[in-house]
């Protein structure tokens, strides 16, 4: 089963190689970019805080924060230390080496499965995609594989690393997309005032001009009754 495992991340691995066999540095430059966002979440992260301050947005917010913890927490404090798989780059003498050289030689410390780049960007892409409208935000579901392949590029991960990001962080969406939608029918008053809670709410206009208006209309309802006493009083002499 290892050496089948082995065998599909070799070819995969040898793939990506090629693709920088066409494209060079400037390919390099890319992939590094891509996987740059995913750096520990930390993006994503400010994302989300800055959408958790409105309410329109306030449950994506509180869904990508909900999701990368949980991802966090099956990815870097789970799975990696009990599986402890080594990265590619470390088989000094290996084809993955070798193109970890090519690659531009990024470094990365800890273990290798899961992907905690590909599990953030997907606890992040599905966060979107649950909370707003599917029909145009689809397109967001395209970065995890955007991030996988950078991650799988750059020989930092095993292609079955980043398969496991995938599942991770879709798991990881899944289970934080049932507390959210929990805390939102909720009627603790402490998950109501939370998701009601307006912080940038626009000031009532003043309401003086109304009242000159209903003073002036008074003005204009008196002098009307005073004018049909008088020609009442010139009728009656």
């Amino acid at each position: 089963m290892k050496d089948f495992i082995y065998s599909i991340d070799q070819n995969v691995g040898e793939f990506f190689h090629k693709i920088y066999l066409w494209g060079g540095e400037v390919v390099n430059k890319i992939m590094e970019g891509i996987s740059l966002l995913g750096e520990a979440g930390i993006l994503f992260l400010l994302i989300a805080f800055i959408l958790i301050l409105f309410k329109r947005t306030r449950k994506t917010g509180g869904l990508i924060i909900l999701s990368i913890g949980l991802g966090f927490i099956f990815t870097n404090v789970i799975l990696k230390n009990l599986i402890e798989r080594a990265r590619p780059f470390q088989e000094v003498g290996s084809d993955f080496y070798k193109w970890w050289l090519d690659a531009g030689s990024i470094k990365e410390s800890g273990f290798s499965f899961p992907s905690g780049h590909t599990t953030a960007a997907t606890c992040f892409a599905l966060a979107i995609f649950y909370t707003t409208n599917k029909e145009k935000s689809w397109w967001v579901l395209l970065f995890p594989i955007l991030m996988a392949s950078s991650r799988i590029y750059l020989m930092v991960h095993y292609f079955t690393d980043c398969v496991g990001g995938l599942l991770v962080g879709g798991l990881s969406a899944i289970i934080a997309y049932l507390i959210i939608k929990w805390i939102y029918s909720s009627k603790i008053r402490l998950f109501v005032w939370a998701r009601e809670v307006n912080l940038f709410k626009k000031r009532e206009a003043k309401k003086e001009p109304l009242k000159a208006d209903n003073n002036q209309a008074l003005i204009v309802d008196q002098e009307y009754v005073t004018l049909q006493e008088e020609n009442k009083r010139k009728t009656d002499d």
